[in-house]
């Protein structure tokens, strides 16, 4: 089966089973300093060059993050969409206790990250914290146990399309989709795949034109949370910039948590 049929198919499946409202266009601009979490997903295995989980300096959070905690990409991308989403961060009201906290983490879990608020949906104030990357570094033990577990990303419905290769023709359609919705304000995550060399998700947040055509996408990676990143297309490929975990290449990208069965 061809790459085009392979999405063909899925596009009935997706249509069968229905699909949730995509998000609105003009969200509030993803904010890589404030939007993201503190802490780091963990790679399974040690890599020369591997920054520490906590970011330097912070030794408050160090000792409060499990330092295994690995094959959490997929779930710090889809967590990061649905605090940005369904969230709402009061720095002026009271702090609560910690149980107060996980209840409502939970229930923020619970929220689609593919679409914005239903209209009879109230966002979820979290109180005390001006933003994610402030909440995130003083709960960081109660998020990671809270949002969920990685295994389960494995067995993703749409993971199937990874063992298809990726056409030029395929490739640009999915640039121009993705510049589309980061332009229009929508942060979209992305499946990175090439194999067995990389399999991981991150999250895209801006876009800006190369000097020689193509696109520049800037994105959140849960692996690097205090990196500014590039993911760049030239035209005919998307290219990953090294890292200690890849040696940088050619990447097939997939977009992520668009619907419900993506």
């Amino acid at each position: 089966m061809r790459r085009g049929q392979a999405n063909f198919v899925f596009l009935c499946i997706s249509l069968c089973f229905g699909t949730a409202h995509p998000a609105e266009a003009g969200e509030d601009r993803f904010d890589p300093a404030a939007d993201t979490f503190a802490f780091a997903n963990e790679t399974v295995f040690a890599h020369p060059n591997q920054p520490p989980s906590a970011e330097v300096g912070t030794s408050d959070l160090e000792t409060n993050i499990d330092s295994k905690y690995s094959r959490r990409c997929f779930v710090l991308t889809r967590a990061a969409l649905q605090f940005h989403r369904h969230a709402q961060f009061d720095p002026e009201a009271p702090r609560l206790p910690n149980q107060e906290y996980r209840q409502r983490v939970r229930q923020l879990a619970r929220r689609p990250a593919w679409r914005a608020p239903c209209r009879d949906e109230s966002p979820i104030v979290i109180p005390g914290f001006a933003n994610l990357h402030q909440f995130s570094h003083a709960h960081a033990r109660m998020l990671q146990d809270e949002l969920g577990g990685g295994l389960p990303t494995y067995f993703r419905l749409a993971n199937w399309r990874m063992v298809f290769p990726f056409s030029t023709a395929a490739l640009r359609a999915t640039a121009e989709r993705l510049a589309r919705r980061v332009a229009s304000g929508q942060p979209t995550a992305v499946y990175l795949t090439q194999w067995t060399e990389i399999n991981h998700a991150v999250l895209v947040y801006g876009v800006t034109r190369g000097l020689e055509g193509g696109y520049r996408f800037h994105f959140y990676d849960p692996n690097l949370p205090a990196a500014r990143q590039v993911l760049r297309f030239d035209g005919d490929s998307f290219q990953l910039p090294e890292s200690f975990y890849f040696a940088g290449g050619k990447v097939g990208i997939y977009l992520i948590y668009t619907h419900a069965l993506d």
